[in-house]
């Protein structure tokens, strides 16, 4: 077959040319297409984990991409003032218009919930005091307990009461004169508590203190501050004794009181008391208060702390616009301006003790209404009334507005008009206390909690934070670079851009896609410094071997044609350039220089003997060409050998390395020949003399094996303890992986990340997901998922929040918060107090629809709980991590990791469940890694040895062969050790490659020891014939590939750097050992065989190798 190639360049050499350019072309025209990209779930294995991650992105429909960006404070104290507040407001809204941009999250989301919760107001349109009180609110913890409510004891009156005004001297009544008010607030209700000089003088049974007085009160007066303008009421809270029952009831007619009054009269009932607990309210736009009795409202009197105290439910306040609730959405309410105090009421008449003659309400409506359509009598008593401040169109109007609602009583009394009562104390005498009694839900905590995330940890102890971060999270439509890279790059800009507007604040970024794309543009840096690097080191080493121009330009082209046809092959494939393809440059020059040097060494030597361009190719063709094909052969089953890895980047490196060496080899017996053919043809043939220069590279190699032919047990000996060291160093080795591995520490985006690390301790959005797939509407999922919360708080890499609260996220941790923020949802979806879950699956089913389609959680759920149809089939439990970064081998955290999650997993019901996420599927990928490691070496090293043993007919020369490249495995493996690098994505590669490249080293040497040790049957001759003429060619191109891979030394990736200088180390060693070692251990096996059968290589006589016996050619000047 070679013979045939021969022929055919010979006689065709332009059409061969000229069919490898077509093809040139071809290929040529696919490559502006090629992408370059490297992204996380490129390197993910394709296991059930990476499956359920991807099913986790198609239920919930989530980017999980974010961009980080980093406010520091400039002209300013920090960034919560309210100028940086304000820019970073306005930098949220100016992102929210980047398209790919799904929202944004930071301090001022935060505050601006406050904001609207307090002053229906957003952030923009607040005050600079409304802001300050935001956020003074988000960041501080409401006083707890009893808070007084008048900054002094208001003194002792000497008088409380008169009897008969303008006859009576008045009297104190202890009971009566208010001392001080406190309140005191839970989750479910309100104490009022008035402390007076004394509780001593009540009567019992309970009765007011006053002569002629049945109904009495003390009261607090009060108003919610956070109420809108337009919402000025006016409140008062009021401990009431009254008549237990009236004595008639104006409008139930003369027989009806008079049965209901014997009814009484029996029951005991006309002359006792009762205590009742009133809220007053002044509407909006109204002076008049209007008395509403409080369903919970209880009355104690607490004669050792000398109280009374009403206890009232919160949720009935806040119908009345103290803490407002919206179904499961409660406003804050602040109450201030308070003032107290003690009044009693009497017949305006005569001040008799009324309270006990009431009217029907439905009666009372009939005659207003009556009055209002008779002009002059309904004007007549409206004087009446205005004579005690009482507007009758006002009153009206209130009790028309109260007509249907649960507010209305049944029956009015004169007691129901405030103006009618007396006033017997008042405190503070003058003006109203502004204490401020904040009334926070249950929302505010969580929202400081998760605030506190946003601002670096110095807030602390200065209560002024340097920084804060705003996480912007993307929605992608997919996981293009080019999307991803257009997405980051205009958020970059857009902050450029805005950096210059803003005063008080700086903006940097980072984020898994802004260090995606880095990586990306550090490849192609990368791309232009290798490429002329190692163009450049290999002209001049040709230059130094050949100093010929031909000689030098002819490796290169054949390089080059070799790289279009490569990288145009993975352009037509849709295969990606990513960090890992930039190895193939180097790996393709070095193998074609390879590749070129031994046939066109070759070529010039038989030249030198007198023989003919087409004599010389032929031979070449013909005896290198053997060597050469055997090489690639081995090489090409050794890089296929990376097609049993489980991580698919590593696969299309193996096939896309086996396809190079393929093109490169096809080029190199084909246009490299036939134009060296072309330009020599035409010379005339001379023969050269011996050289007579002292130096010749020949002579040196010469003298090289002499000596180790001499010294060959010395030799031997070394080899074996250096493997021995190096085998130690080898079991020491450690593996790992992390994308930041693949930018330059120095990269502003990786130390902006870190610094963001150290300053915000709890801003982690690394997630790993529990996935639960099947019914999860039932009581069994969400206990299974209570569970699991409870098993994580002792989980060693599970993040915390601020309060030490693990940090994750569940359909279960929303009910949580939901039924806090709502009791009433108890009753509504028959929820256990204890656990404050749904009893019955259809509770289960009933709530999750509840929260969907509220307008809180919904799209909160959306993020946790998948709906198909009528049916809950799928729900995760996010889990932020935080692992850190200080580890260069994070192996043991993730398995850690991983450990914990699996142990955190509970029974939910017949719903699976399965553990995945980033960084356990980085776990899979390091121990992927290291398994088909292992694999690929095995399958290589087999692969070799079968093809060395088929091609050459023996096993044992087969496995001689292989000594040089397990050698050099062991050598560089234990090197590694030494010089402190681990295993990563690109050096894990090392061994197979070192089998792939090493070989070809193996194969010249063995190939030309057979030959020789044929035709002249001696094996000094053989020994010294190879080292010296093949270990020449060979030197030449080990260190055009050694130097080629030393330029990856100053590539900007570490990775790179790393696999580079390992992989330079590699074709040393395996040079060494091809030279050394090799030569020495095939001498020993050719005298044994000799000695066995009576021959080396094929039986019979030597034929003798033209060239030898003059030994001329090996004084050749190179």
């Amino acid at each position: 077959m070679l013979d045939q190639l021969g022929r055919i360049i010979e006689k065709r050499p332009w059409l061969v040319v000229l069919i490898i350019v077509l093809i040139t072309i071809g290929f040529s025209v696919f490559i502006p297409s090629l992408e370059f990209k490297t992204n996380f779930e490129d390197f993910a294995p394709d296991n059930e984990q990476v499956k359920a991650n991807s099913r986790i992105s198609e239920y919930f429909g989530m980017s999980q991409q974010t961009v980080i960006l980093f406010i520091q404070k400039e002209q300013t104290e920090s960034t919560i003032t309210t100028q940086a507040l304000r820019d970073q407001y306005d930098l949220q809204k100016e992102l929210a218009e980047i398209p790919g941009v799904n929202g944004t999250i930071s301090i001022t989301t935060f505050v601006d919930v406050i904001c609207q919760m307090e002053f229906n107001k957003t952030v923009d349109s607040c005050t600079d005091e409304q802001l300050q009180t935001a956020i003074h609110d988000l960041l501080n913890e409401p006083p707890s307990g009893e808070m007084a409510l008048l900054r002094t004891d208001d003194p002792d009156e000497p008088i409380d009461y008169y009897r008969l005004p303008l006859l009576s001297k008045g009297q104190a009544v202890e009971s009566a004169d208010i001392k001080n008010c406190y309140l005191l607030k839970d989750n479910i209700t309100l104490t009022f508590s008035f402390e007076v000089s004394s509780l001593s003088d009540l009567p019992s049974p309970l009765k007011p203190p006053f002569k002629r007085v049945n109904t009495m009160e003390w009261y607090l007066e009060f108003e919610n501050s956070l109420l809108p303008p337009g919402f000025d009421m006016g409140y008062q809270i009021a401990a009431r004794i009254e008549p237990t029952v009236p004595r008639w009831e104006i409008g139930n007619g003369l027989l009806g009181n008079l049965r209901q009054l014997i009814q009484k009269n029996r029951n005991h009932e006309l002359t006792s008391y009762k205590k009742t607990a009133y809220l007053w309210i002044r509407p909006p736009g109204q002076e008049m208060f209007f008395p509403v009795q409080l369903r919970t409202g209880n009355v104690t009197f607490d004669s050792v702390t000398n109280r009374i105290n009403v206890i009232v439910s919160r949720q009935e306040l806040s119908s009345f616009g103290i803490a407002l609730q919206f179904g499961s959405f409660e406003l804050p309410a602040k109450l201030t301006n308070f003032s107290a105090g003690v009044r009693y009421y009497q017949t305006p008449l005569l001040h008799r003790p009324g309270g006990r003659i009431v009217v029907n309400t439905s009666f009372l409506f009939d005659r207003i209404e009556r009055l209002q359509k008779r002009p002059l009598l309904g004007t007549l008593v409206s004087r009446v009334f205005q004579k005690y401040d009482i507007n009758l169109d006002d009153f009206s109007g209130l009790t028309e507005n109260m007509q249907g609602t649960d507010f209305l009583p049944d029956t009015f009394s004169l007691a129901t008009i405030q103006t009618l009562w007396t006033q017997a104390d008042i405190a503070p005498d003058t003006g109203v206390s502004t204490t401020v009694f904040p009334l926070i839900p249950q929302l505010f905590r969580d929202l400081r909690v998760n605030a506190l995330s946003f601002i670096s940890n110095d807030y602390i102890q200065l209560k002024s934070p340097k920084a804060s971060i705003i996480i912007v999270q993307l929605d992608l439509k997919s996981s293009e670079a080019g999307e991803i890279a257009q997405v980051n790059n205009n958020i970059v800009n857009k902050i450029n851009e805005l950096n210059k507007q803003y005063s008080s604040i700086s903006i940097q970024a980072t984020g898994e896609g802004i260090v995606t794309t880095q990586i990306n543009d550090v490849a192609m840096q990368a791309m232009t410094i290798i490429g002329p690097s190692i163009f450049i080191i290999i002209l001049c080493i040709l230059f130094l071997t050949f100093r010929k121009p031909s000689y030098v330009l002819l490796p290169i082209l054949v390089f080059a044609f070799s790289c279009v046809w490569l990288f145009g092959t993975m352009a037509l494939l849709g295969i990606s350039f990513n960090i890992i393809a930039v190895a193939l440059l180097p790996l393709n020059i070095g193998l074609g220089v390879e590749y070129s040097v031994n046939l066109l060494y070759n070529y010039r030597i038989e030249l030198k003997k007198g023989r003919t361009p087409a004599e010389a190719i032929r031979l070449s063709i013909k005896e290198v060409g053997i060597a050469i094909f055997l090489a690639w052969f081995t090489t090409f089953v050794a890089f296929l050998s990376f097609l049993s890895a489980t991580l698919p980047p590593v696969r299309d490196f193996g096939i896309f390395l086996a396809l190079g060496i393929t093109y490169t080899f096809i080029i190199t017996m084909t246009l490299l020949v036939a134009l060296r053919y072309i330009i020599d043809r035409r010379k005339k043939t001379s023969s050269v003399k011996p050289s007579t220069h002292t130096f010749s590279m020949t002579n040196t190699m010469g003298r090289l094996a002499q000596i180790l032919l001499r010294h060959q047990k010395k030799v031997f000996l070394v080899t074996i303890l250096v493997c021995l060291v190096m085998g130690t160093a080898v079991t020491q080795l450690k593996s790992g992986f992390s994308m930041n591995q693949f930018i330059p520490q120095e990269n502003p985006a990786i130390k902006l990340f870190a610094q963001i690390g150290e300053e915000f301790p709890f801003s982690s959005q690394d997630q790993e997901y529990i996935l639960i797939e099947g019914n999860v509407a039932t009581m069994q999922a969400l206990k299974g998922l209570a569970t699991t919360h409870e098993k994580m708080k002792d989980d060693q890499y599970v993040a915390r929040k601020p309060d030490g609260s693990t940090k994750t996220e569940s359909i279960y941790t929303m009910i949580q918060q939901a039924v806090a923020n709502n009791q009433s949802l108890i009753t509504l979806f028959n929820i256990d107090e204890s656990t404050h879950l749904p009893k019955t699956d259809a509770d289960v089913y009933q709530f999750y629809d509840y929260l969907s389609n509220s307008v809180e959680y919904g799209v909160q759920v959306q993020g946790v709980l998948h709906k198909d149809g009528d049916e809950y089939t799928a729900t995760i439990l996010r889990v932020y991590v935080d692992i850190g970064s200080d580890s260069d081998d994070m192996t043991k955290q993730f398995e850690q990791l991983d450990k914990d999650l699996y142990d955190d997993v509970a029974a939910y019901g017949d719903a699976k469940s399965i553990v995945t996420g980033n960084l356990l599927i980085t776990l899979s990928i390091l121990k992927n890694m290291t398994e088909s490691q292992i694999l690929s070496t095995g399958i290589c090293f087999i692969l070799a040895a079968i093809m060395l043993s088929l091609i050459y007919r023996n096993p044992i020369l087969g496995l001689i062969a292989m000594i040089p490249v397990t050698i050099s495995i062991i050598w560089v493996l234990g090197t590694m050790y030494f010089i402190g690098y681990s295993l990563n994505i690109l050096t894990i590669t090392v061994t197979c490659i070192t089998i792939g490249v090493g070989i070809d080293y193996a194969c010249y040497i063995t190939e030309r020891f057979r030959l020789v040790a044929d035709k002249t049957g001696d094996v000094t001759k053989a020994v010294t014939e190879t080292i010296s003429r093949t270990g020449s060619a060979v030197l030449i191109a080990a260190l055009s590939s050694m130097f080629g891979f030393g330029v990856l030394a100053f590539a900007p990736i570490p990775p790179q750097q790393q696999f580079g200088i390992i992989t330079a180390i590699t074709l040393l060693y395996a040079f060494i050992t091809s030279i050394l070692v090799l030569p020495l251990v095939l001498a020993r096996w050719a005298n044994w065989r000799k000695k066995r059968k009576g021959y080396m290589i094929h039986p019979g006589a030597p034929k003798g190798l033209d060239g030898i016996a003059e030994d001329s050619e090996y004084t050749d000047e190179q």
